[in-house]
């Protein structure tokens, strides 16, 4: 039998290191991208919105994910 919160933790940590995967390859490229200087072409505002724009397409549906496993892993618990 599988049980529901094994699941949940097991997501639960390859979610954590899928982020932090995601956080180190975002920071390499916009450091190398800065590095080139592409970054002359806009203006400082334009790559903070996005960095932020780009962070919060990859994260949603991580956090997402894990509230839903979190809801059935919970539910499976009650009698």
């Amino acid at each position: 039998m599988i049980y529901p919160i094994g699941i949940a933790l097991v997501i639960a940590i390859l979610s954590l290191i899928f982020r932090k995967l995601v956080e180190i390859n975002l920071a390499y490229w916009f450091t190398m991208t800065e590095a080139y200087g592409t970054y002359k072409l806009m203006s400082l505002l334009q790559i903070n919105r996005l960095k932020l724009l780009l962070c919060q397409f990859i994260a949603l549906p991580i956090v997402f994910l894990e509230q839903h496993i979190y809801y059935i892993s919970t539910l499976s618990l009650l009698p």
